[in-house]
């Protein structure tokens, strides 16, 4: 179904297949926009994650160009008494990140309003959720003026913020880079690697090509990663986040396809110490997880801060300018060059009576959630039960707004 607005030429529509994959991805490209809000990113997460959920894609194509993508999906999500018909940018409940929709700034406000007009209006949704969203990349002060104004369609209810993400410029060579770091930080660095490559026989990899070597180095770092986490008595990502293994593992081989997916591994004595998993897109280059040998003799290599130094000399080398180090502030990331910008979450409410009340006591209900599931039980008292700790519960995910 493709639904024409003649007034602001933004079109609805039901599927990814109703696009061309490399105009979106230019798109993509064009705007700054995530490596998560590619074409075939999308897809993959929807065939896992989508469900019995509705599927609103809005779009707005002026001169014949895309210029704009706006992917929604629709759910129900009920707490206690109170249940919301919430809209949400695809991808941005079950897999966690940054979520700055491939707008040209020039349409962002025409592309939105339509988009409010039809779910919102329309009673097709009482909410919508836009973000995670970086405030320091391209758009995201256009997209904040075009909802924060006052508009018959709908208000702004909620303009919070959820957190900081990181990310790093990058020079264009490694020795600019290890330039620009502190004095002490350069030292620690070059010492760490040259007491590693004195003890092993190190060595490098890049594993990219969409061949049998993928999917055995994307299982190789999920292992690590697991055994990192384990001993810190967590499951780590693919155990918290429920299909994280089954989805990743699909929209890698995907990626790989257009030439984006990376798997940086660092071997001693021919034995997987590092790992990082990554994607490039457009000079951009995407630090998705890493994984790494804990314990001793490890340890003493402080192989976390050089496999990211390592990882960014790989980043320069492929051509990029900017490495997407993703949310939550670490402090090592910041001595490493990292600058850091706020995460908003913005939500939209129907203008009526009963929404924002509704909105208001969702959000209680939420809040209590979060404090008993996930705050006291998930991530204190959990690692001490008899059982071992499954993932994250969808109620929960479906709850953060």
């Amino acid at each position: 179904m493709i639904r024409p607005n003649p007034t602001t030429a933004v079109a609805e529509h039901s599927s990814f297949d109703q696009f061309d994959e490399g105009e979106w991805d230019a798109l993509v490209e064009r705007t700054g926009g995530d490596i998560r809000l590619t074409h075939a990113w999308c897809r993959t997460w929807w065939e896992h994650y989508g469900g019995s959920r509705a599927l609103h894609i809005f779009s707005t194509r002026p001169a014949g160009q895309l210029g704009g993508v706006l992917p929604l999906l629709l759910d129900r999500v009920r707490l206690g008494p109170v249940s919301l018909r919430v809209a949400r940018i695809v991808g941005s409940d079950f897999t966690p990140g940054i979520y700055n929709p491939p707008i040209d700034s020039s349409l962002v406000a025409p592309l939105i309003t339509s988009a409010a007009g039809s779910l919102l209006s329309a009673g097709a949704c009482d909410v919508i959720c836009l973000g995670p969203l970086s405030a320091g990349l391209p758009g995201f002060a256009a997209l904040h003026e075009a909802v924060a104004r006052e508009r018959p369609e709908f208000v702004l209810a909620r303009d919070a913020s959820v957190g900081v993400h990181m990310h790093v410029q990058l020079p264009s060579t490694f020795d600019e880079y290890l330039a620009s770091l502190s004095k002490q930080q350069r030292k620690s660095y070059r010492r760490k690697w040259r007491d590693l490559t004195a003890a092993h026989t190190t060595r490098e990899e890049i594993v990219a090509d969409p061949g049998d070597e993928l999917p055995a180095a994307f299982e190789a770092m999920v292992e690590l990663h697991a055994r990192q986490w384990q001993a810190r008595g967590a499951p780590g990502h693919f155990g918290d986040w429920p299909s994280a293994r089954a989805f990743h593992r699909d929209v890698v081989a995907q990626q790989a396809r257009c030439g984006r997916s990376r798997l940086v591994n660092m071997f001693c004595d021919d034995t997987l110490v590092g790992a990082r998993y990554a994607y490039l897109l457009g000079g951009r280059w995407y630090a998705w997880l890493s994984a790494r040998r804990v314990g001793a003799p490890w340890d003493d290599f402080s192989l976390g801060n050089v496999g990211l130094v390592r990882a960014i000399s790989s980043a320069i080398d492929a051509g990029a300018t900017w490495m997407d180090l993703g949310t939550g502030y670490y402090e090592h990331k910041t001595l490493l060059g990292a600058r850091q910008d706020d995460v908003r979450s913005l939500v939209l409410v129907r203008r009526d009576r009963l929404t924002p009340a509704r909105l208001r006591w969702f959000g209680h209900f939420a809040d209590l959630l979060h404090i008993l599931y996930h705050k006291i039980w998930f991530r204190r008292a959990a690692r001490y039960a008899p059982w071992t700790r499954g993932p994250l519960w969808p109620t929960w995910i479906r709850s953060r707004l």
